[in-house]
């Protein structure tokens, strides 16, 4: 090759490199397109974050004794919850409450509003609604959704009346506990006969008891205890399930037939990141990883 022909050969290649660069430098980078993903399935990572919050309570170390607690099919938001009161000046109290998570969580503290009225310090006698920010001011990386049960918990049988929202309340525990003792007896006798009255769209029901019809579970659920008394085991479905197309669809709407709502394969969200799928037994591991990021 001669040297003319080598000088226009290196002269075109630096053109290319150039008109290549400054191609590139039009296009997003990779930086911008992976916040731009992220947005966009920002949604469905919250849904595995309250999953995960979800599958918390079932640790030991963070089991809150007499709790249960149903996320509502129809907005993961809310998760209605009964609290069993087994000792204390409050025994025998079954206590209804909502947990609402509020959109933009875990930026800001959740709520929590009883549908039993209850008579205590920390309580709204007129909305029914528990003051958290005293104990959770801001909600930081470290606070978890157990946390507020446990904390609900410890409201019971240990009394604060440090800016008490129910001012009668707090004045009785400090002036007179006697009748103290004696409204919140008749706030239980009121709320036993509530009990039953399934208000509002709480999602967890009680019927009084029926020998014919509630005997055959309870035996089957005291030889479960028995059988596996050495260690804890779930049963029964997950609040959340992967259908075979990969979507997720709760439980309600699987025993109802329905379509999952506002849902997105698992693989379509994982590759949109960038995340390598080729390994099915990681995606589990990939999705924690990304949300807790985003947390």
């Amino acid at each position: 090759m001669s040297s003319l022909e080598t000088s226009t050969a290196a002269s075109s290649i630096g053109s290319a490199t150039s008109t290549a660069a400054a191609s590139s430098s039009s296009t997003p980078t990779p930086a911008s397109t992976r916040d731009s993903m992220l947005l966009e399935f920002e949604p469905y990572f919250q849904r595995y974050a309250l999953l995960a919050e979800l599958k918390l309570l079932d640790v030991p170390e963070c089991r809150v004794p007499g709790l249960f607690v149903l996320p509502r099919d129809n907005n993961v938001y809310i998760w209605d919850a009964v609290m069993f009161i087994r000792a204390g000046l409050y025994n025998q109290a079954v206590l209804k409450f909502e947990l609402i998570i509020p959109k933009d969580f875990p930026s800001v503290t959740p709520r929590v509003v009883f549908s039993t009225r209850v008579f205590h310090p920390q309580i709204d006698p007129a909305s029914g609604e528990m003051d958290l920010r005293r104990h959770f001011p801001v909600w930081r990386a470290s606070d978890h959704l157990w946390c507020v049960f446990a904390y609900i918990r410890r409201c019971f049988f240990k009394i604060d009346v440090t800016d008490a929202v129910n001012e009668e309340a707090s004045r009785l525990w400090q002036q007179d506990k006697k009748m103290f003792e004696l409204k919140i007896a008749g706030y239980l006798k009121d709320a036993d006969t509530n009990t039953y009255a399934n208000p509002g769209k709480c999602g967890i029901k009680f019927q009084r008891w029926d020998e014919e019809q509630h005997a055959a579970a309870r035996d089957v659920m005291l030889q479960e205890a028995a059988g596996h008394s050495s260690r804890h085991q779930s049963f029964g479905l997950s609040w959340v399930r992967v259908t075979e197309q990969g979507e997720y669809q709760s439980l309600a709407e699987h025993l109802s037939g329905s379509k999952p709502r506002g849902t997105r394969p698992l693989e379509d969200l994982l590759r949109g990141l960038g995340i390598n799928n080729d390994d099915q037994g990681d995606n589990d591991t990939a999705a924690t990883d990304k949300t807790a990021s985003l947390l």
